[in-house]
């Protein structure tokens, strides 16, 4: 019960904190690509798509949802291994960009693909990171037969 009111059960208090920790993180980020893109300095959709990209990919797959195992090399097989993918995913924008620029210079066009893309490889990054998680206690329930 949290001051008198009944708490959901699956509330993680350290995970909220964390996804507030993550906005402001993105926040900034989004305020220093403005300050590059205004510099006149080349490629700022490109730094912008790709921060955006990697800052919410690896911030609420790595950052977020298992940052209690940070300190486990589990976590960061995983992660090196969401790599090749994620660079992938950004060379396929880059093209994009290229390919569509009266689209993709767009902000109303490109941040729908991004949110797209970015639930697509989230799926992806968390189906890759469970295959490395070992299996807790909890998840071994009964006896363990080795035949």
């Amino acid at each position: 019960m949290l001051s008198g009111y009944h708490a959901d059960p699956k509330l993680d208090l350290a995970k909220d904190e964390r996804w507030n920790k993550a906005g402001w993180v993105f926040l900034g980020g989004a305020v220093l690509c403005m300050v590059y893109d205004l510099s006149g300095l080349p490629f700022g959709l490109e730094v912008f798509q790709a921060w955006f990209a990697t800052s919410l990919c690896y911030g609420a797959s790595v950052y977020v949802k298992r940052r209690n195992h940070f300190n486990e090399l589990w976590l960061w097989k995983a992660v090196s291994v969401t790599v090749p993918l994620h660079i992938a995913y950004l060379v396929l924008l880059f093209w994009s960009d290229k390919a569509f620029p009266s689209v993709m210079t767009k902000a109303t066009a490109f941040v729908p693909i991004l949110a797209i893309a970015y639930a697509i490889e989230s799926i992806l990054f968390d189906w890759v990171v469970d295959r490395f998680e070992p299996p807790s206690a909890e998840q071994v329930s009964g006896p363990i037969s080795l035949e």
